[in-house]
């Protein structure tokens, strides 16, 4: 038996036998990595023994997505190698594209089973719709004789889904799908062989490194910056653009002297990463911004019943701020998972999900799942909601009782404080955890069915988790919300020396807003000293929730504030106590090597701003951003005409003088240089009004802005 990188490369180095004889078969391999897999060739982990490829390039995007809609799976057993064909999408697709991917795979399955064996039965009300195609032989001694059973049945595959899409495509026309594409797979192939390459050079290294690296840390440690943040300085300094690398930063825990020396194009693509994973948040604060967008509020929506109707309700509807807040304390309960000794493959969200759908079947087979409570009582689950909650009932229950709503969240609660049944000895025990009152019989006699059910399936619920997740998903910003809201993550957060990932939520223009009325009494809770888990950690009760609310120790706030604008003024005294504020001034050094016709640009931007300074402060120069990506004179004038000059008429509004002072003869002209001495009549002994020439402002055109610029120079 061949280990699980030697069973990878071999799987490798046979598909790429089939391109070289014939370039239009192509397939995918791992293009990122995470710790541990930067020399795997496909997405799959050595724990789970399972790596899969592709042949298609079909987009799936939905909350828990992480793999492939279609894959060949190949297996690695104690004694054998298997593989087999698995198509798989959400039963809930939100957009086109998504429901074209399910279409696809209902379209395929009738073929598929008319001509092979599935692996196992297809469940229509499972969550995720999936089709599982076994292989040829249940297991292969032999790699040989695996390749040509897959040889066998894999250009049958290939003709059905192509012919698959090709259907779809015919009511949904802008569904994506098709196979990988020669020039794809050889952009694939290269970023394979640099990652394993530049993981090979690091690996050769690591000894050097090291030794370097701790004598660095000794001299320079690396300290965090404060978890609040505020950049600020005149219009065009880059603080909006360098709160991207700020914020990375935080995140990846490096010097943002050394993310400077990165392309920027690969900083913009790791941002995107963690704001796909929640990991970082951006928003922009206005005059219209509110307390109830920003933290949470009342607000209307339909809600549709099960028989289809419609009704206008009302209810708490979380902001941002929040959001921000359940991400982050998500990272704190991660972390405490991590260190637990009791850490497991799958997560409670596995469990919970394999567990309802395998009720479902039973409610639907008219079976009632039965458990028994701490007094031997049997109490059933009678339904379950859309939204994955469990209503059950004792069966001694008075007639009059309605079955009893069990939330997941709480459910989660007795999960996590409770690794068995048999250690809780009362129901008080119960209450004290899930914080509700009524029904502990109800709670308790399910979560004995909860853990029973994970005894009976630890198994085959690892086995799904690590087909179906990658190290990096992240659950659903609503889901988050619903477990912070209930207390989930409440005593992960109250820990005080966890270190989880840090969240970041960056506030671009926090000064146009109303910041008091944003915040609200939360001005208090993002103190550091007053965040949970820290010495003086304080909580607050909500105002419409009515819930308990701190914020998470490892939430990090930037914002960006012009120190140009006339709001900033109005910024609140107790935020600018709770933040600390890094100055961000124009950089006229950047423009140093732009020269457009002998013009020097860092000349032109350190004498308008030496100018302004005289005539106004410091908080109004005008920022390097405007005039760093000038390449010619059309640039030039550009930047001058649509960017520098409308600045500079608002600093000095309808004082054209001091605009020509800044800018210099070559952008203004003189109107009316002289009155005519018949304008005004002769009326006693009145004084005429002096003659004042009247200054205009002129657009440089491309053809004068050198010249006026050399004006401006003197």
């Amino acid at each position: 038996m061949l280990s699980y990188e030697a069973y990878e490369k071999s799987v490798f180095d046979w598909l790429m036998a089939k391109h070289q004889a014939d370039t239009n078969f192509t397939f995918t391999v791992r293009q990122s990595a995470t710790k541990d897999s930067e020399t795997d060739y496909f997405i799959g982990t050595k724990r789970s023994g399972y790596f899969a490829t592709t042949f298609w390039s079909i987009p799936v995007n939905f909350p828990g997505s992480s793999g492939d809609a279609i894959s060949l799976i190949f297996v690695l057993g104690e004694s054998a190698y298997a593989y087999y064909f698995e198509f798989t999408q959400t039963q809930d697709p939100k957009d086109d594209q998504n429901r074209a991917v399910l279409e696809l795979i209902k379209t395929i399955k009738n073929p598929l089973v008319e001509k092979y064996k599935l692996a196992r039965k297809i469940n229509e009300t499972a969550k995720m719709y999936t089709v599982r195609i076994a292989g040829l032989k249940e297991n292969y001694a032999s790699l040989e004789d695996m390749y040509q059973d897959i040889d066998t049945q894999l250009p049958d595959m290939i003709a059905i889904v192509d012919q698959g899409i090709l259907s779809v495509k015919q009511s949904m026309q802008r569904f994506t799908a098709h196979r990988v594409t020669p020039q794809e797979f050889v952009s694939l192939i290269n970023r394979l062989n640099q990652r394993i390459e530049k993981h090979r050079n690091i690996v050769k290294e690591i000894a050097i490194a090291e030794t370097s690296a701790d004598t660095e840390k000794a001299i320079n440690p690396i300290t965090m910056p404060p978890l609040n943040q505020i950049l600020y300085g005149p219009p065009g300094t880059g603080k909006t653009y360098n709160s991207i690398n700020n914020a990375l930063s935080i995140i990846e825990g490096k010097q943002e002297e050394e993310l400077a020396q990165e392309d920027r194009a690969t900083l913009k693509a790791r941002y995107q990463q963690y704001v796909d994973r929640g990991q970082i948040l951006f928003t922009t604060f206005h005059q219209s911004m509110s307390y109830e967008d920003f933290v949470e509020g009342i607000k209307p929506r339909f809600d549709e019943s099960e028989d289809g109707s419609k009704q206008l309700i009302y209810e708490v509807e979380s902001g941002l701020f929040k959001i921000a807040c359940a991400h982050a304390a998500y990272h704190k309960y991660q972390a405490g998972q991590d260190n637990s000794q009791q850490k497991r493959l799958y997560t409670f969200d596995d469990l919970y999900a394999s567990f309802i759908d395998h009720a479902q079947e039973s409610l639907d087979n008219g079976e009632r799942p039965t458990y028994k409570s701490l007094s031997g009582k049997e109490t059933s689950i009678v339904k379950i909601n859309r939204n994955g909650s469990i209503h059950a009932l004792s069966k001694k229950s008075s007639g009059s009782r309605a079955p009893a709503p069990l939330t997941k969240e709480n459910l989660q609660k007795l999960y996590d404080r409770y690794a068995d049944i048999s250690e809780i000895k009362s129901l008080s025990e119960v209450r004290e955890v899930v914080g509700v009152v009524p029904r502990t019989t109800e709670f308790y006699a399910v979560f004995g069915g909860i853990k029973q059910y994970e005894h009976d399936h630890i198994k085959s619920l690892a086995e799904t988790a690590e087909e179906q997740h990658s190290s990096e998903e992240i659950p659903a910003s609503t889901e988050l919300v619903n477990k912070f809201n209930s207390g989930v993550f409440q005593k992960a957060m109250a820990h005080p020396t966890l270190k989880a990932k840090p969240v970041v939520l960056i506030i671009d223009e926090i000064n146009r807003g109303n910041v008091s009325a944003i915040f609200g009494e939360l001005i208090t809770l993002i103190e550091e000293s007053k965040r949970a888990g820290r010495d003086e950690a304080l909580e607050v009760i909500l105002p419409y929730s009515k819930q308990k609310f701190s914020v998470p120790s490892n939430l990090y706030i930037v914002g960006t504030m012009n120190t140009a604008d006339r709001s900033v003024e109005a910024l609140d005294t107790a935020l600018r106590r709770r933040f600390a504020f890094v100055e961000m001034m124009p950089r006229a050094e950047l423009l140093a090597d732009i020269l457009i016709e002998n013009i020097n640009l860092q000349h032109i931007l350190t004498r308008i701003n030496e100018r302004i300074k005289v005539l106004l402060d410091k908080d109004h120069q005008i920022g390097h951003s405007y005039l760093i990506n000038v390449r010619s004179a059309k640039d030039l004038a550009h930047a001058f005409n649509n960017c520098i000059v409308p600045l500079l008429k608002e600093y000095f509004y309808r004082d054209e003088e001091k605009i020509a002072l800044v800018l210099g003869a070559g952008f203004v002209e003189i109107e009316n240089e002289t009155m005519g001495g018949d304008l005004f009549p002769d009326v006693f002994n009145f004084r005429k009004p002096q003659s004042k020439p009247k200054l205009h402002i002129l657009d440089a055109s491309e053809d004068r802005i050198i010249d006026a610029l050399n004006q401006l120079i003197g």
